[in-house]
């Protein structure tokens, strides 16, 4: 079975990479293309190995100086990496304020956290299946073809790589705190910056490669920890759910958050389940630094963390503290707290509110007033595509697995209630369309898991109901 399946991955990735090698359209495996993602992969190699050896030492001085269960342990390399992270947007921050941000400054936080490896920390490298491997080659190879291709994403050519850009020629953040896109952190820019500078703009989409690769590398070593006895299986489908998802290849290749913010949030997650809150503040820190809307799955994993209600308050707090500065501020100057580009009233720069209007919001029909505010998470679960719904019932999948059914039985079973499931999803999230009332999606929800499946036994059975049976 392990060796079927790892061969089988193997093929798939040989057959999807030739593919995409030979209808390529963009050039990119021309020798100046590849001499760009060599000089853009030497550049990310070297923040990376910065970001872990500081990233580690922080965390092994936090733990030392600070009562935690985690003890003498290694550091887990994604903790650490994130950590590192967080650690350099912070100190690249101030640079940027006073106006000293260039292309050798942009460097000091990498030197800073580089010199932790002086400490020789000890760090836990992840061991991953065969079957990951393939997986990570797959994503490799995909993501980076498009890395060195010309960008052509709207998001990564006016946002992602734009402002990095602006921050470098202009020695500052953009427009200063009172900008909008100052009201907020902006530590992925920190990060790519340098990247920028030194590696052409190949680099920070290089990251987004490898921030994919990270997620399968951390979702096995997850699955090996939760779940050893099936590992193989769950990871096998783990990998197969991602590598079909278009908003997860998508994203390779491409100077943008999402993967670099499910990096943290994975991340994260680990470090809840293992109990160790100092990890897991750093890291829930960075994913809300990167993107606010990492909160919902931030608060999940803060329910279910193995902690005291204690710990996980005052982790909850610590991880706030990373972007609650922002926050205040915003509603100090009149913009929105959360989202400055809504506005509340005249904007400090003086431009009228339109002129600074924030689109998504209305772009997946949420509105903009308070109210709307107050129903985002309903509605970004109500109206979320089916994809997404029935991948949150995988873990019945699992469940089954551990009761002893066999794997074929237990596969159909979840696949047909994958199908029952979806259908009252899909329903629920018309009416709320429909009706804009959450009663109408809950209590379609209600009826769905209290009638369950449709009694059909009678028209087989031999007891009461046998009289009903079909001539």
């Amino acid at each position: 079975m392990n060796r079927a399946l790892t061969i089988g991955f193997g093929v798939l990735a040989c057959l999807l990479a030739g593919a995409v090698l030979r209808t390529d359209p963009m050039g990119s495996l021309q020798w100046s293309a590849l001499a760009r993602v060599l000089q853009a992969s030497t550049v990310l190699a070297a923040q990376g190995v910065a970001c872990l050896g500081g990233g580690a030492t922080i965390l092994q001085i936090l733990r030392r100086r600070l009562p935690s269960p985690e003890g003498a342990a290694p550091v887990n390399w994604l903790a650490a990496w994130i950590t590192g992270w967080l650690t350099w947007g912070l100190l690249a921050l101030p640079i940027a304020q006073a106006g000293w941000l260039g292309p050798y400054t942009a460097l000091l936080p990498g030197l800073i956290l580089a010199a932790g490896w002086v400490a020789r920390p000890s760090i836990r490298l992840p061991s991953p299946h065969t079957i990951t491997w393939c997986m990570v080659g797959v994503v490799v190879i995909v993501g980076g073809i498009d890395a060195a291709a010309p960008p052509i994403d709207t998001d990564e050519l006016y946002q992602h790589l734009a402002l990095p850009g602006r921050f470098l020629r202009e020695g500052r953040l953009l427009g200063g705190v009172l900008h909008p896109d100052g009201s907020r952190p902006q530590l992925l820019s920190m990060l790519y910056a340098p990247l920028l500078a030194w590696g052409t703009d190949t680099a920070p989409r290089l990251l987004s490669t490898a921030c994919a690769a990270g997620i399968l590398l951390g979702l096995d070593d997850l699955i090996r920890r939760i779940a050893p006895d099936r590992a193989t299986l769950a990871i096998a489908l783990s990998g197969s759910v991602l590598l079909g998802s278009y908003s997860f290849l998508h994203e390779t290749g491409l100077a943008a958050n999402n993967l670099p913010v499910s990096l943290a949030v994975l991340a994260t997650a680990a470090a809840a389940l293992a109990a160790q809150p100092i990890a897991m503040v750093a890291c829930a820190g960075a994913a809300l630094s990167f993107k606010y809307t990492a909160a919902g799955a931030i608060t999940g994993i803060w329910l279910v963390a193995g902690l005291p209600w204690k710990t996980r308050i005052l982790t909850g707090l610590l991880a706030l503290a990373c972007v609650g500065p922002w926050w205040v501020r915003n509603g100090l100057d009149g913009l929105h707290p959360f989202f400055p580009y809504l506005g509340w009233g005249s904007l400090p720069t003086g431009a009228p509110p339109g002129d600074l209007t924030f689109q998504y919001l209305e772009k997946y029909g949420a509105g903009r007033t308070a109210r709307d505010f107050l129903l985002l998470p309903f509605r970004a679960v109500l109206t979320a595509e089916v994809g997404s719904f029935l991948k949150a019932h995988g873990s019945t999948l699992l469940e089954k697995l551990r009761a002893g059914w066999p794997w074929a039985l237990a596969l159909q079973a979840t696949l047909f209630q994958f199908a029952y499931t979806s259908v009252f999803g899909a329903y629920s999230g018309f009416l709320f369309l429909r009706t804009g009332h959450l009663s109408a999606a809950c209590a379609a929800h209600c009826l769905c898991n209290y009638m369950q499946l449709p009694d059909v036994l009678f028209v087989v059975g031999d007891g009461e109901y046998a009289r009903l049976r079909p001539i």
